[in-house]
């Protein structure tokens, strides 16, 4: 995996270094060889202008005196000079063997009457082969003049393109240069970097194939502190939680198996032992009355099942009202108070109850001061106390319920929230809860804007503080769905 995105990083990168270096020497060399011709355009104008007003100067006459001063041009510029009469015959060239001897290979060669006829008396400047006396392109410039003995002259200077050609060779040369190294310099950092960032991918792929799999032990080394190591962190927090839930559901699993097997099983004997006469009449009433309880207890179960379904569906709707929550406190106590009484536990706190009306859902806020009750009672200990608060705070609306007894672990506070989350049940003689209970609460809570929160001390007591709004705000006033 590593070396597939390297290659692509690579010549993507190379790609776009290698199209920018490609278009800024193109545009270089066109504006140097821009400004080369017209530099040499100047130069041969110059030239011919030089010998003209020469030539005028001396009649027409081509003597020494004139070939030297083509000559010394010619050296001077680096290009080439001819006078050519109205026929095309070159009788004078600034070469140095003309200059020497009277003749040279340029003045051998005849120009055409076509190409003579182009020539025009203001000057006519071009790039050209100087009708042929060349093989290559030449920058030229040329112009005719008319000496006072009637004879028309043609003055031509021209200068090789070769020296253009050659600049561009060492700029292409300085380019080639200028384009490998940076490659070699961007090839080392990009293995350099996309190794860093492909190495815990590596690691990520490997946890990813062992989570599949069932694995949840890999976790991967935060190598960094950019956002390859942060997402290396939030990988491990993923798999922590996925983890946490794999135990979660399992022990779910089991516990909602144990819990129907039990009851089911205790109903199933009972019924048995009632019909085949195993079980006296006397005692039917007595294993019914078990049998009513067993049934009572799959139906907590399964109206558990039920209402956590509901809330994480997303088909539920809040049904508001205004209504006393004291009221529907007193309600669960009163629902609760043989449980109460048979467990000996002191109430305290229902007489000061304050009552302030709230809106929201009344269904499930009875539902949320129901567990949390029923959660108070079953782990109050005999000749212990559970105390009531309903407090208004700015506005809000705080009920606390607090309950002496053993208390929870420290360790367990975090979590009790969480879905399926059981503490340790050899706190209490009731060990068949599911673990839903104060996940229902907390959920209930946050639908109504809300908030739920746990305080104990092991040994002495434990306490809910359920906050809640007055009045919902009013996104939530229309009955949102949830």
């Amino acid at each position: 995996m590593r070396l597939k995105i390297f290659q692509k990083l690579f010549f993507t990168t190379a790609c776009v270094l290698f199209v920018t270096l490609t278009l800024l020497f193109v545009l270089l060399s066109v504006a140097v060889n821009d400004e080369t011709a017209k530099g040499k355009y100047q130069i041969v104008s110059a030239s011919c202008d030089i010998i003209s007003d020469n030539l005028l100067k001396d009649g027409g006459v081509v003597d020494s005196t004139s070939l030297s001063v083509m000559n010394s041009v010619s050296k001077v510029n680096s290009l080439d000079i001819f006078v050519v009469d109205n026929s095309g015959k070159i009788i004078a060239c600034g070469c140095d063997d003309f200059f020497l001897t009277g003749g040279c290979t340029h003045s051998e060669a005849a120009l055409s009457p076509s190409y003579l006829s182009q020539i025009v008396s203001d000057g006519t400047m071009e790039l050209s082969s100087v009708g042929g006396i060349y093989d290559g392109m030449h920058y030229t410039y040329a112009e005719s003049i008319r000496v006072p003995h009637g004879v028309d002259y043609y003055v031509i200077s021209a200068s090789s393109v070769m020296s253009a050609i050659e600049l561009v060779k060492i700029m292409f040369g300085m380019y080639a240069v200028t384009a490998i190294i940076p490659l070699i310099f961007m090839f080392a950092a990009e293995y350099s970097i996309v190794y860093r960032i492909t190495r815990p991918l590596k690691y990520m792929s490997i946890a990813a194939k062992s989570i599949a799999n069932g694995d949840f032990s890999k976790r991967i080394p935060v190598m960094s502190n950019d956002e390859i190591g942060e997402l290396s962190v939030l990988f491990n927090r993923m798999t922590d939680s996925l983890a946490r839930s794999e135990r979660t559901s399992k022990s779910f699993v089991a516990n909602v198996s144990h819990e129907l097997k039990t009851p089911m099983t205790t109903i199933s004997g009972f019924i048995d032992g009632i019909i085949d006469g195993t079980i006296d009449s006397s005692k039917q009433s007595y294993y019914l009355g078990i049998v009513s309880d067993e049934v009572k207890r799959l139906s907590r179960l399964v109206q558990s099942m039920l209402s956590l379904s509901r809330l994480e569906s997303g088909d539920n709707i809040l049904k508001q009202n205004s209504f006393r929550l004291s009221e529907t406190i007193l309600s669960v106590v009163i629902s609760m108070e043989q449980k109460i009484s048979e467990a000996d536990i002191e109430i305290k706190g229902l007489d000061t109850l304050t009552e302030n009306v709230i809106c929201g859902d009344r269904d499930l806020l009875h539902q949320v001061i129901y567990n949390l009750t029923d959660n108070a009672v079953k782990f109050t200990p005999a000749g212990g106390y559970i105390d009531f608060s309903l407090l208004r705070v700015n506005e809000n609306i705080e009920f606390v319920i607090k309950n002496s007894g053993q208390g929870i672990p420290e360790k367990d506070i975090p979590h009790i929230f969480e879905k399926f989350y059981k503490s340790d049940k050899s706190r209490s003689n009731h060990k068949n809860s599911l673990g839903l209970g104060l996940y229902i609460c907390k959920t209930v809570a946050e639908l109504h804007n809300g908030s739920i929160k746990a305080e104990s001390v092991e040994g002495e007591y434990t306490q809910f503080t359920l906050t809640l709004p007055l009045n919902l705000t009013k996104e939530t006033q229309d009955e949102r769905r949830i």
